[in-house]
C-alpha cells in the first residue's frame, strides 16, 4: 500500500500465459470524469514505462486514491519504481496462492 494507490497482485494460472496485465479502479472520490480519465491514462503510461518491474503471468490491480489525481506521469513512474524492493513479497504470496488454487482444483477433479 502506497500513499497514492493500493497495489494488489494476482498470479494467473499457468494455462493462461502472457505478459503482465493492469487493472484500474478509479472511483468518483478521485474527481470528475475528466480527472478520473486523466488519472487512468497516467497510470497506464507509467505501467508501460516500467515494464521491467512487472513479471509475466501476473495481474496487477491499482486502486487509485484521491491524491493520485494531482500527480503527473513522472511522479507515478517514480512511485512504481520505488515499489521494486517491496514487490517481492506480494509476488511470492500470489504465486503461493496460485499453487493452492491449482492443488484444490486437482483434488476436486
Amino acid at each position: 500500500m502506497r500513499r497514492h494507490f493500493i497495489l494488489l497482485v494476482y498470479a494467473r494460472d499457468v494455462a493462461v500465459p502472457g505478459p503482465a496485465r493492469l487493472g484500474l479502479v478509479v472511483s468518483k472520490r478521485v474527481g470528475n470524469a475528466v480527472q478520473r480519465n486523466r488519472t487512468k491514462r497516467v497510470i497506464r503510461e507509467a505501467f508501460r514505462q516500467s515494464s521491467e518491474l512487472w513479471p509475466a503471468d501476473f495481474d496487477f490491480l491499482v486502486i487509485a486514491r484521491s491524491s493520485l489525481a494531482e500527480l503527473g506521469s513522472g511522479a507515478v513512474l517514480s512511485e512504481f519504481r520505488a515499489l521494486k524492493p517491496a514487490l517481492g513479497r506480494p509476488l511470492a504470496q500470489a504465486a503461493k496462492d496460485r499453487e493452492i488454487r491449482q492443488s484444490r482444483l486437482a483434488v476436486s477433479s
